[in-house]
């Protein structure tokens, strides 16, 4: 097996080059990786070229010669390596019926009545050839996709594991951050599991825990990611998602939440768990410039939850609203499809990377162009702006969220900052 493992080897490639796109049948996405492999389609057909090789190659030769036999053998332990028993079989089958053909119908050729004489010993070993390899094969898939479901799977929830949450992760923020794309990152975190499993014993958390985690598979995306952080924490990847579609996700668990109560064989009827969840919410590019900001930040934002009494979500925005305005800072929002200003009531908060405005009219999370007037500059500061965020706080003013889609580089003259919070 070890040489056959060699010599199949041969076959696969490793690029180790991150971030090519995998193709439908010859390309895999592994951890290393992208990793050249042979379809189960393109492995029969090359299992269809080496007999009708031999057979062309005992034609030409014109004789049952002994090493065309060592090859058949070769190519029947090949197919039962990459197609199990099955595959063995079959081959076996094949090298056989061409055997038996060629000597019924070639019966001049040299060697031919030894090779009739010793036919049953040739086919048994075609068949155990096949037998044994395609066996082994089987079990050395079997444990080969058990081993690799414990490196990145965690065995109770079924999520990803931490290890591999982490490396999809790094993967995704440093496409977002390379293509200037969006993602955004939530922290769940089952709220008193402690107490639960106190209460009544571990086993029946780990039910909750299994019963949490396939609620949470079953109400995202096919591209978002779900991965056990740690204890009865999950965290799950938003590629090109913002908070507020987000928040939308979120709410659809809660609502599969109050509708589920967690029955496990180890809890009468009536002990039946309904569970509450707490979640940090963070955005790429609004809430940090590297993966560990954006794991600080959504760590924070859940535990400014669990510090603040539990059961609901926040979202984490604070990180690029870091300054005060100068007096007399004048902000204009032009929206360029119809050229209208939108009007700014105030500034509470600006930075190299946003402001948080009172505007006294909703406005859409859309792109828009800021218009920044200081104090001490003629010039207004053009710059392209993206509204993130938005919320009423009475009937006719709304705090609004608006993040620079180019940094913007502040000078001492022009007085927009006034001091660091």
């Amino acid at each position: 097996m070890y040489i056959l493992n060699g010599a199949v080897g041969s076959f696969k490639i490793g690029l180790h080059i991150r971030g090519l796109s995998m193709k439908r049948y010859f390309w895999k996405l592994t951890e290393k990786g992208v990793e050249l492999i042979l379809s189960d389609s393109f492995r029969i057909f090359l299992l269809t070229c080496g007999f009708l090789t031999l057979i062309f190659t005992r034609q030409t030769a014109r004789s049952f010669n002994v090493s065309l036999g060592y090859l058949y053998i070769m190519i029947i332990a090949l197919s039962g390596y990459w197609h199990g028993l099955k595959g063995g079989i079959m081959a076996s089958s094949v090298a056989s019926l061409i055997f038996l053909l060629e000597a019924n119908y070639f019966p001049l050729w040299p060697l031919r009545d030894m090779a009739v004489r010793t036919a049953f010993l040739r086919i048994c070993v075609y068949y155990i050839v096949g037998l044994i390899v395609g066996y082994y094969s089987q079990i050395d898939k079997a444990l080969r996709s058990k081993l690799n479901k414990l490196a990145y799977y965690d065995e109770l929830t079924g999520c990803i594991n931490y290890r591999w949450i982490m490396s999809v992760l790094e993967n995704e923020f440093s496409r977002c951050k390379r293509y200037s794309r969006k993602m955004s990152l939530a922290m769940l975190d089952i709220d008193h599991f402690k107490e639960i499993n106190d209460k009544n014993g571990h086993p029946v958390g780990n039910d909750i825990l299994r019963t949490f985690s396939n609620i949470l598979r079953s109400s995202v995306r096919n591209i978002d990611i779900v991965g056990r952080y740690g204890g009865d924490e999950f965290l799950i990847v938003f590629p090109e998602s913002d908070s507020e579609n987000v928040l939308v996700v979120l709410e659809r668990i809660r609502a599969k939440l109050t509708q589920v109560k967690v029955i496990s064989p180890r809890l009468k009827e009536k002990d039946a768990v309904h569970l509450n969840f707490s979640a940090g919410v963070v955005s790429y590019p609004y809430c940090g410039e590297d993966l560990d900001d954006m794991i600080t930040a959504v760590d924070n934002a859940l535990y400014q939850v669990k510090k603040t009494g539990r059961n609901r979500v926040a979202v984490e925005r604070r990180r690029w609203v870091r300054e005060k305005p100068a007096a007399g800072l004048r902000i204009e929002i032009l929206d360029q499809r119809d050229n209208s200003v939108i009007k700014v009531s105030d500034v509470i908060n600006i930075s190299k990377r946003g402001m948080l405005l009172l505007v006294p009219e909703s406005v859409e999370n859309e792109k828009y162009l800021c218009k920044i007037f200081s104090p001490a500059e003629k010039i207004p500061l053009h710059t392209p702006c993206e509204v993130i965020h938005k919320e009423r706080l009475d009937h006719n003013l709304f705090q609004v969220g608006v993040y620079f889609t180019e940094r913007i580089k502040f000078t001492e003259k022009s007085g927009a900052l006034k001091q660091e919070i």
